[in-house]
């Protein structure tokens, strides 16, 4: 079974006889893993203090795969935002410079992650989540603890005859794409919530008892499906920038514009909670891409040299 996590990038599995081991690909350290109880915080602490982790060793192991693939020219590097990933393109610039095949000298070699900045900037804007969105998680949360509960919920949907493929799902706090499924998953379940809450008497009252919360209303409802709408913008993009077999570099200014013109709606909206979050995010986006110096020349020219564009440019 293919392993979820990230830091999983940093070790590899290996069946030893003591058992199922990850093994360090930078220092060789071995820690127990496959069990229930062994989760992957341990991974993220070792990697987090291993010395051997280091941006030329990153830089070495990008050398080493462009090697083996044979590649040499070599126009940009994604990474995400990380100091020793900027230690690492310095060691590839050095490299690619000295096969004479880098553009400009690598001088745009240093791609930042589209996907990971989003994730910073919607992550930063969701930090403290308004009360809409805790009764619903707390709704779903009610349900999906007993089977017996998520039967009975199934039977509202049916009998309020809502046609769609999703199921709830709870979301992870810290990870805010979850946090629109969720939202996205509930809010068509709507009216099969409101059938529960009828149906079952401890609905009410246990949301209610558990942490004073309540169980989500009509406003509630109103609130999160304003956020949904929102957050799928930043989902949109994401699933955009981060496909695998098509090319996705034409698609970035486009996408990071149409963001910053919904965020700047928003700011000036009357809603308070969302002009709040998009305050936050605002801010975390200017940081990044508020100054083109800032941004990768080659998002501009990718989109200068779009076939697509071209042809707009000669009809005009």
């Amino acid at each position: 079974m293919k392993e979820c996590s990230e830091v999983w990038e940093h070790f590899d599995k290996e069946d030893l006889p003591s058992g199922m081991q990850a093994i360090c690909k930078y220092c060789g350290m071995s820690y127990k893993c496959g069990a229930k109880k062994n989760g992957t915080s341990v991974l993220w602490a070792h990697i987090s203090r291993c010395r051997n982790h280091k941006g030329d060793d990153i830089g070495k192991e990008i050398e080493k795969c462009l090697l083996d693939w044979g590649l040499e020219n070599v126009m940009c590097i994604t990474v995400d935002n990380a100091s020793s990933n900027d230690t690492a393109i310095g060691y590839m610039r050095r490299k690619i410079n000295g096969w004479k095949t880098g553009v400009l000298k690598g001088r745009f070699l240093h791609m930042r992650c589209v996907a990971h900045i989003v994730n910073l900037v919607v992550s930063d804007g969701l930090k403290t989540v308004n009360e809409s969105v805790q009764r619903v998680r707390h709704a779903v949360r009610f349900i999906k603890q007993s089977p017996a509960r998520l039967q009975r919920f199934k039977k509202c949907v049916l009998d309020e005859k809502i046609n769609t493929k999703k199921g709830l799902c709870l979301d992870v706090p810290t990870r805010w794409n979850s946090t629109y499924l969720m939202l996205n998953a509930a809010i068509e379940l709507q009216d099969a919530f409101e059938r529960y809450s009828g149906e079952d008497p401890h609905y009410v009252v246990d949301l209610s008892e558990r942490d004073g919360k309540g169980s989500p209303d009509s406003d509630d409802w109103n609130n999160v499906r304003r956020l949904s709408e929102f957050l799928q913008a930043f989902y949109d993009l994401t699933l955009h920038v981060s496909g695998s077999l098509y090319v996705s570099l034409n698609l970035f200014f486009h996408e990071l514009v149409s963001v910053s013109v919904l965020m700047k709606d928003l700011v000036s909206s009357d809603d308070v909670d969302m002009c709040l979050i998009a305050c936050r995010m605002k801010e975390k986006y200017e940081k990044y891409w508020g100054d083109p110096e800032k941004i990768n020349l080659l998002i501009f020219i990718a989109v200068v040299l779009d076939p697509r564009y071209i042809s707009l440019i000669m009809l005009s």
